[in-house]
């Protein structure tokens, strides 16, 4: 995925569907390996430097509460931010749910309570 894509989708320069449709070859890749139980690796093509904040996130997650975007989706996107080395977060808040949504193996899939914490956890004062 090109880190570029994913700034451009967070400053409104391409559509939600415009990404899915960019990165859907990969994503598809990603899931076969993972079926398989093969090492599926991320692949990042690096961009401009930029930091992740509150609202990228919570663009996300409204996308995937509103079906917009499926959650292997979601997954993918938050391995490419959290891998990226030219991607960083506001804080540690962030840094912190990015790892939650790019993990479902680890952290369980994502449900409507999980995602209504994430909510509260981005929505509060300083985060």
């Amino acid at each position: 995925m090109k880190t570029d894509s994913l700034v451009k989708f967070f400053r409104d320069e391409l559509s939600i569907k415009d990404l899915v449709s960019e990165i859907t070859p990969e994503v598809q890749e990603h899931l076969k390996l993972l079926k398989k139980g093969a090492s599926a690796p991320v692949d990042v093509s690096e961009g401009e430097p930029f930091t992740v904040t509150a609202e990228n996130i919570l663009k996300l997650i409204s996308l995937f509460k509103s079906q917009s975007l499926d959650e292997e989706y979601l997954n993918y996107i938050g391995d490419v931010m959290f891998f990226s080395e030219n991607i960083d977060f506001e804080n540690e808040d962030i840094s912190e749910v990015v790892f939650f949504i790019s993990n479902p193996d680890v952290n369980g899939r994502l449900d409507a309570k999980f995602l209504d914490q994430i909510d509260k956890l981005l929505k509060k004062p300083n985060s």
